[in-house]
């Protein structure tokens, strides 16, 4: 009985992972994975810091060796040489392609009302717009749907917490004790509760801000998250339908992923399209569905 993984290099970055592997192909032929770690993962981590020593990297390329020499009897590593001569040529064509007189309206828009803070967070809004203006208005009904979420969270636990402002301590005095004791535990209880009762109207306080804030939300670089409204979508259009904004005239890209498509298709070949948004993908299939 043989075992097989295939694996790409990306798994194998992971030390743990990679014992893993040789475990399940070769059970316990490392040992355990607190001997593998001790032995190989730790000192090779090590050496790979930006504060590490010569003895670290010395220690790290040393184990690694090792480990390369331990399991190369039954890990085969194999590169894109060793396939290139089976492939067809590769070609790459880069297309540039224009935005739609609305996605410049949205692009401009943006850039004019932005207070930029995170050239990070300013890309990913950005390349929603050039990648067609649907995406603008999806992330945007995603965003409401989770903050009305939060919203009904918050003021669950206002008003819970109301009703517990509300609740006086019913502690019972014992009449047992003389009239000094008993006024004196009087006072420190009142005190006790005023100060517990200020504790919770500051909180409650604070929840209100935040709930009120969550009334008028601003996007993190100080735009309001329906920044876009004023340009897209047109007047009268449902905010909950998404089959009036999906006109792939509005996204140069769509239009011509879905023409590439059909020519592929018509002369017989197979085509994988990729994209890093998934919302992206999810619209394109919406598209390619109604025009193939």
């Amino acid at each position: 009985r043989r075992r097989i993984v295939l694996t790409g290099t990306p798994l194998q970055n992971n030390l743990m992972e990679y014992f893993f592997m040789i475990d399940f192909v070769r059970p316990n032929f490392m040992g355990t994975p607190k001997d593998f770690r001790n032995r190989f993962e730790t000192p090779i981590m090590n050496g790979q810091c930006v504060d590490s020593n010569e003895d670290d990297v010395k220690l790290m390329r040393e184990r690694a060796f090792v480990l390369h020499n331990k399991v190369q009897g039954f890990v085969h590593r194999r590169g894109y040489r060793d396939i290139a001569h089976e492939l067809p040529q590769k070609h790459v064509y880069t297309l540039f392609i224009s935005l739609s007189p609305l996605q410049k309206r949205l692009y401009a828009r943006y850039l004019r009302k932005i207070q930029r803070k995170s050239l990070f967070q300013d890309y990913h809004m950005l390349n929603k717009i050039w990648n067609h203006p649907s995406v603008v208005h999806h992330a945007y009904k995603e965003f409401m749907t989770v903050l009305t979420k939060k919203r009904e969270r918050a003021m669950e636990e206002m008003f819970i917490d109301d009703a517990a402002l509300s609740d006086a301590d019913t502690d019972d005095l014992s009449f047992t004790e003389d009239e000094e004791r008993m006024k004196a535990k009087t006072e420190a209880r009142e005190k006790s509760q005023a100060a517990k009762k200020e504790r919770r109207e500051a909180e409650m306080r604070e929840k209100k801000e935040k709930i009120k804030a969550m009334m008028n939300p601003t996007h993190k670089n100080g735009m309001a998250h329906d920044w876009f409204r004023e340009i897209f979508p047109p007047p009268n259009a449902d905010l909950s339908d998404d089959e009036e904004l999906l006109d792939i005239t509005l996204g140069p890209k769509f239009q011509v992923t879905i023409e590439l498509t059909k020519r592929i298709i018509a002369q017989g070949e197979k085509v994988v399209i990729f994209s890093q948004n998934l919302t992206v993908l999810d619209l394109l299939e919406k598209s390619l569905q109604q025009h193939l």
